[in-house]
């Protein structure tokens, strides 16, 4: 959690989680501005966007966009637009050879420093380009390797004067060494020893970069919204439900549904995996709710929910996608209901005569 903290993300500002699968740093940029950011989210691998997209659904964000790009493109994309930039770069890993012993057969074989290094330089470099003036830039690893942390860091500070070096003060973390890359000024980043503190191995150091006037605004997205009838089976959706429509931009692309970002920008050439909250689908005039719309819910935000105790079995058949009997909770008539437990939404069932028929994914259900 630590290059979190360092980045100190602030409501209202522009994110990039530059290597951001499988998501938990994701989900604690979400928590810390209360979903009140805009969060770009990418990953180079396509394989691991999925995993990254089903963990910031299930923790119900709706203000982000994952993507599946290369630094370099992002950069030519998005010049000087994002107010903080996280790097959690991959490498070596060293720092997680206690608590993941088949990490050291990797490091033998893929992920030794001398593949890391030009890795993380070119993660760096795009990061430079994507900050804004006046943003701030914090590149993390868990390895212990001098030539991944401090030196990594004093070669970015040589190329790229237009940054300075920010200071973490922070319990638990001990300074870095900034004797390794002849620089003392290098203790300002922050390492993690796992004798010293409750943790593996890791670094962190938080780069500055210089104000500057004001640049040019950013080209926001221009995709043209559903006319007004075709969301008439929204509407009718959260009438029947009873929440309160949300408001903002709608995209429809084929037969899914989205809330978009405020303030989306322009996302042409890019390789998009999710533009903002997947609302579900329409079609034949009907509206289907998607799980991420549950999960996107205030608590206690819908009318029509049935709630289920937290320690009880109805739960448990809930998560395994059993359908449910009618009882005096469940609320009348036919139709679309939020399952909740603690008040907080789990998913969607409909009610179907004396039989509450389950709609969680089945991929997520529990065995």
């Amino acid at each position: 959690m630590l290059p979190v903290v360092a980045l100190a993300p602030q409501r209202g500002e522009r994110i990039l989680d530059l290597c951001s699968a499988p998501g938990g740093k994701a989900t604690q940029i979400g928590a810390a501005t209360n979903d009140q950011s805009f969060v770009l989210m990418n990953d180079i691998n396509p394989k691991r966007t999925k995993a990254l997209l089903k963990n910031v659904e299930n923790f119900g964000l709706k203000n982000f966009v994952v993507t599946n790009n290369q630094p370099q493109e992002l950069a030519a994309a998005f010049p000087g637009y994002f107010d903080r930039v996280l790097i959690d770069a991959p490498c070596s890993g060293e720092g997680m050879f206690r608590r993941e012993p088949r990490l050291l057969i990797a490091w033998r074989r893929d992920y030794h420093p001398k593949i890391c290094v030009p890795l993380q330089a070119d993660l760096l470099h795009s990061a430079a380009q994507l900050v804004a003036p006046g943003g701030r830039i914090v590149y993390s690893t868990c390895t212990f390797s001098p030539e991944e942390n401090e030196r990594q860091v004093r070669t970015f500070l040589a190329q790229h004067p237009e940054f300075h070096l920010g200071t973490i003060n922070l319990e638990g973390v001990s300074p870095g060494r900034g004797e390794w890359a002849d620089d003392p000024t290098l203790q300002q980043t922050g390492r993690i020893w796992p004798h010293l503190s409750r943790g593996e191995g890791q670094f962190a150091a938080v780069l500055e970069k210089k104000a500057a006037d004001g640049g040019e605004p950013p080209v926001l997205f221009s995709g043209r919204e559903p006319d007004a009838s075709s969301l008439q089976p929204f509407w009718d959706f959260c009438n029947e439900v009873g929440i309160t429509p949300p408001t903002g931009r709608f995209w429809r692309k084929e037969d899914d549904l989205l809330l978009l970002p405020p303030e989306l920008p322009d996302l042409a050439g890019l390789n998009v995996i999710r533009l903002g909250l997947f609302l579900g689908e329409l079609r034949y005039d009907r509206f289907r709710p998607s799980h991420p719309f549950a999960l996107a819910l205030d608590k206690q935000e819908a009318g029509r929910q049935l709630e289920l105790p937290p320690d009880s079995m109805e739960v448990l058949k809930y998560l395994k996608g059993e359908t449910l009997m009618v009882t005096e909770e469940t609320p009348a008539g036919n139709g679309w209901i939020l399952v909740t437990t603690g008040g907080f939404p789990l998913g969607w069932a409909k009610r179907v005569g004396n039989l509450v028929k389950n709609q969680y994914p089945p991929a997520w259900r529990i065995k």
